[in-house]
């Protein structure tokens, strides 16, 4: 993936609430969607949807279905993400 396009793709407000909602447990949507609804943050449960799957496509977070609670949930993929200046390239950190 492009810098440029990974840096505009974590650079919205919206997506980074959810980065910190996930860091401490697996969320679903739903879940996602009612937290930044009551922040007032987003009005549309597809807005947190499409911030989503664009994380997804960045590969910072996996989806997953979860037996017990028998819903799609997702959770950090990365602990970290580091930006070489020097050699203009992106080192991802897994879990």
């Amino acid at each position: 993936m492009k810098i440029s396009k990974f840096l505009k793709n974590i650079s919205s407000p919206t997506k980074l609430y959810i980065l910190n909602l996930l860091k401490n447990s697996p969320r679903s949507n739903s879940e996602i969607f009612e937290i930044l609804e009551k922040k007032k943050i987003i009005q549309d449960r597809s807005t947190s949807y499409y911030a989503l799957e664009s994380l997804l496509k960045s590969d910072i977070i996996e989806k997953f279905y979860d037996q017990d609670q028998k819903k799609i949930l997702y959770r950090l993929k990365l602990k970290s993400i580091s930006l070489d200046l020097l050699q203009f390239s992106l080192k991802k950190e897994e879990l």
